[in-house]
């Protein structure tokens, strides 16, 4: 399988699960809590790599551009 097949089916899996991610992705939330004490200080502009829904963004409340292989997970992740 070379890499074009598999980025599609990653994108399709993703897209697929745009409805249920928010509930699952639970170790992405945790994710986003830890990093908030670590960003307290931080100021400018963030970038979200793998932005999936935006639970970064939710958390840190800083203005950030979300990245996603995923073209339904930025249409979700608009702020």
């Amino acid at each position: 399988m070379n890499i074009l097949m598999i980025k599609k089916r990653v994108i399709q899996s993703f897209s697929k699960s745009i409805n249920t991610y928010q509930e699952k992705a639970v170790i992405q939330r945790q994710t986003a809590v830890e990093l908030y004490d670590l960003s307290k200080d931080l100021e400018g502009l963030g970038v979200d790599l793998g932005c999936g829904t935006g639970f970064l963004y939710d958390v840190l409340k800083k203005r950030m551009v979300g990245i996603d292989i995923s073209e339904k997970m930025i249409e979700f992740y608009k702020v």
